[in-house]
C-alpha cells in the first residue's frame, strides 16, 4: 500500500494542487465538476514530493477526468480548515484548458459533470467552493 506523505508550506497548510477546466459549449462557459456522494469539487489532490504545483495540478485533472490539459493562467488559492481533520488547507488553483484525452471518471463513485460557470455555485456543498467560484467567473 502507498503511503501518502502530506506537505505543507511554511505556515503549516496543508498542500493541494487542482485544476478548474473550462470549456466553450453552445455559446457559455463551463466548468467542470467531480462529484461524490452527492457533492462536487474541482479536480485537485494532494502536492507530492518534487513535484511542482503546476504538474501536480495537471496530473491531478488527467487522474479524475482522464483529459490531458494545460495551465492558462494561475487562479487565486483557497484556504479552509477541514472540519474532519482540523488540517488548514491550501489548494493552488489553475485556469485549465483541454488538450487531449477521454472524459472517464477515475474511480466507480465519482461522476463528472460539465457546469454552466453561472450556476457553479449551486452545485457545491461547501461554502468555501461557492464563495471561489463566484469570486473567480469573472477571469475565466
Amino acid at each position: 500500500m502507498e503511503h501518502l506523505i502530506k506537505l505543507f508550506d511554511e505556515n503549516k497548510k496543508l498542500l493541494k494542487a487542482g485544476g478548474v477546466i473550462v470549456r466553450e459549449h453552445n455559446g457559455q462557459k463551463e466548468v467542470l465538476l467531480v462529484g461524490f456522494n452527492g457533492d462536487y469539487s474541482f479536480p485537485k489532490g494532494h502536492v507530492e514530493r518534487h513535484t511542482s504545483l503546476e504538474d501536480e495540478a495537471i496530473r491531478e485533472c488527467f487522474e479524475e477526468t482522464g483529459l490531458k490539459t494545460r495551465i492558462i493562467k494561475k487562479l487565486p488559492t483557497l484556504e479552509y480548515k477541514n472540519s474532519e481533520t482540523g488540517d488548514d488547507i491550501i489548494i493552488h488553483f489553475f485556469h485549465m484548458e483541454i488538450v487531449g484525452g477521454e472524459l472517464k471518471s477515475e474511480y466507480n463513485d465519482t461522476s463528472l459533470e460539465w457546469v454552466p460557470i453561472d450556476r457553479a455555485e449551486n452545485a457545491f456543498g461547501f461554502q468555501s467552493l461557492r464563495k471561489y467560484i463566484t469570486s473567480i467567473k469573472g477571469v475565466l
